[in-house]
């Protein structure tokens, strides 16, 4: 950013103009030059502090923008879900055989159930979470306790990390608004909350709509998170379930033609 030098110059110029102003000037009034010999004298506009206030800037503009775009993108592509799945079947018959596409069809619909089941889950659970912490707060008098209980459900999402964050956050909170004391018990009830939540509540919502065991549930998200951070933790369930299933229909298309095979050596041999 060479041009960042040239704002100390620019605003040596700006106080020069103004020195040379007649003293009933209308600008003198509003106090421009102090404001910033101040900002000077504290180096506020030196050149890394500017710099580091465009690159926070830059950063920010880019997030809104991604997020403005990833909006639209998921918009036109529900608008035009229609004309994508007639594409993708008009591809399939073309690179694909017939069973090969019913295969294909029966997975993506397998993994479409499961994701959905899995983010209808984890709502419900984040649900359950925000309203529990938001009573646990108000039984304490915590200032906020509305707002702490939202940030408690949205980082419900991130699984373990999410959680962790956000107890700290909440007790720090607390303790700035509410002394030691509320600070203390508030981390103590969030904290044997999130345990009933992490090892029973979770697990077993997770397990009954993904038809998956919470040992499982659980097993997964450790070995996702090990191998995969925080990515690998949220998808760790689903992909889990996705697995098991595709896994199990293996077994039974094994199976049945283990016993079609059976049965026909049966018939070989009474013959």
């Amino acid at each position: 950013m060479k041009w960042i030098p040239n704002i100390t110059k620019f605003q040596s110029l700006i106080l020069d103009m103004i020195n040379n102003l007649p003293k009933n000037s209308v600008i003198n009034n509003f106090n421009i030059k102090e404001v910033l010999i101040n900002f000077s004298n504290d180096n506020l506009l030196n050149t890394e502090n500017i710099e580091q206030y465009v690159k926070s800037i830059i950063n920010f503009t880019s997030g809104i923008f991604r997020i403005v775009i990833s909006l639209i993108t998921s918009l036109y592509i529900l608008l035009d879900r229609e004309n994508i799945i007639k594409f993708f079947n008009n591809m399939s018959d073309v690179l694909f055989k017939v069973k090969t596409q019913n295969r294909l069809k029966k997975y993506l619909n397998q993994i479409n159930n499961v994701l959905f089941t899995f983010l209808s889950s984890k709502g419900l659970d984040s649900i359950i979470n925000g309203v529990v912490v938001t009573t646990l707060l108000l039984i304490l008098n915590v200032k906020y306790a509305l707002l702490f209980g939202i940030i408690c459900a949205i980082a419900n999402f991130i699984p373990y990390l999410g959680t962790l964050v956000a107890v700290t956050f909440v007790s720090i909170m607390t303790f700035l608004t509410g002394g030691f004391n509320q600070a203390l018990y508030t981390l103590i009830l969030l904290i044997i909350f999130q345990q009933i939540d992490g090892n029973f509540i979770e697990p077993k919502i997770m397990g009954h709509t993904l038809k998956i065991s919470p040992l499982l549930v659980i097993f997964s998200v450790i070995v996702g998170g090990a191998y995969f951070g925080v990515v690998g933790m949220f998808l760790a369930v689903p992909i889990t379930a996705i697995t098991k299933q595709i896994l199990l229909e293996y077994i039974e298309i094994k199976k049945s033609r283990k016993t079609i095979k059976i049965k026909t050596e049966a018939k070989d041999d009474l013959v």
